[in-house]
């Protein structure tokens, strides 16, 4: 062996072990940087959405089929994964309307005065507004969607939704992500910890061993030109053909291949994926269903005392259909109590929702009224007009109209 030879095999070494320092370090970092994003994540966003808690997981069954929550036992119970996570945006009282969905804390059980700041948050839809014209307050009440479970007002339990001081919000849904909050609430369980752990253990391998590779090929290329390295590769590649190639040498052989072309690749990519989720989307969707109201079923009435005075609140049902093309969307409906003789709004309500959706859906909804404007074993009319519209800029409005005997429950 030749003394320049002898010599290279040292600096060769030391070369190698220079760039393997180098692979730790930037594994070190882009770890810290994970793990520093992570924690200040939530801090970034209650920053931006002036609130303490931006997100919240739906973790009962109240809100279906708006947003799911489901416990239930053939769906897995607490480990059930259809869990929504929402976004929460922190807003002034005045302005939370009839229709939305806010975020508010509980009372405490053995004081009313206290918040229960330990119980998760309740996540209900606001039906009605009140302003004390003294002190300037706001009081909302609010109720679940869901017609099975929710088709009476919550009283108990440190919830009292009739009468909701603002001090107890924490804020308006503005936005939904589904499945995430079922999965984040797996990952807190001693199984779920399991997994998580794996699953990092996986990505640190993965990080380390194509980091190898980029290494490797960094090297290659300060010694050989362009010309002569794709010499090397293909001398390398006929040769591996001879023998019997490992799974090691494949996914390294692939890895090498894809890099030289990721500026073309990536973007390609994410191209691919915006441009094919609204046509699958689209092709999947039943274009023969019904968009719009399909039915309203009015549910009986119940009286109530609000933080002013008694009131009326006449539930109905309604049937909400969407045939889920990514372009369309129903936005929200208005429901409206009226005489049917003389055509007088009677009482008003709103139901909006912060996302397009498939199918059919029921919930439970209604208005309030003043006792002293209706008589019970009276005929009215309920009219629910749905606001439709396109990511166009196309609107329109749907429009059930239905009579009903008013009956208390």
């Amino acid at each position: 062996m030749s003394q320049e030879k002898q010599e290279q095999k040292p600096t060769e070494k030391k070369t190698s072990r220079k760039e393997t320092i180098k692979e730790v370090i930037e594994i070190a970092l882009f770890l810290g940087l994970a793990i520093l994003l992570v924690f200040s994540f939530n801090w970034i966003l209650a920053a931006a959405l002036h609130t303490d808690t931006p997100l919240v997981v739906v973790t009962s069954e109240s809100m279906e089929p708006t947003y799911y929550g489901s416990n239930r036992g053939n769906f897995g119970g607490t480990n059930d994964i259809r869990k929504d996570m929402l976004i929460v945006r922190g807003v002034a009282p005045s302005e939370i309307k009839a229709g939305d969905t806010i975020v508010f804390y509980r009372q405490n059980l053995t004081d009313p005065t206290e918040l229960d700041y330990e119980s998760e948050p309740i996540v209900h839809r606001v039906n009605r507004v009140y302003q004390d014209n003294v002190t300037g307050e706001y009081w909302f009440t609010t109720k679940g969607d869901n017609p099975d479970t929710n088709d009476e007002f919550v009283t108990g339990g440190g919830i009292n939704e009739l009468t909701i001081h603002q001090s107890r919000v924490i804020g308006k849904v503005v936005g939904r992500i589904p499945y995430l909050g079922g999965i984040i609430s797996y990952f807190k369980t001693p199984t779920g910890r399991i997994v998580l752990f794996v699953i990092i253990g996986v990505i640190l391998l993965g990080t380390w061993v194509f980091s190898s590779f980029g290494g490797k090929k960094e090297k290659e290329k300060d010694i050989f030109s362009e010309e002569e390295e794709e010499e090397k590769d293909k001398s390398l590649e006929e040769k591996a053909s001879a023998e019997d190639k490992t799974f090691y040498d494949r996914l390294k052989s692939f890895y090498r291949k894809t890099a030289k072309h990721k500026n073309i690749l990536i973007p390609a990519l994410i191209l691919t994926i915006i441009v094919f989720i609204p046509i699958v989307d689209t092709l999947a969707a039943d274009w023969n269903a019904p968009f719009g109201i399909e039915n309203v079923v009015f549910d009986g009435a119940k009286q109530y005392t609000l933080h002013d005075a008694d009131y009326l609140f006449l539930f109905a049902d309604v049937y909400l259909s969407c045939p889920g093309h990514w372009h369309q969307q129903l936005r929200f409906f208005e429901l409206q109590i009226s005489n049917t003789t003389t055509g007088e709004i009677l009482g008003a309500n709103n139901w909006s929702v912060v996302y397009n959706f498939e199918g059919t859906k029921r919930v439970s909804s209604g208005a309030w009224i003043d006792p002293a404007d209706v008589t019970i074993g009276e005929n009215y009319t309920i009219t629910v007009t749905a606001f439709l519209s396109t990511k166009f800029g196309k609107t329109w409005t749907d429009v059930f109209t239905t009579t009903f005997l008013l009956v208390l429950r």
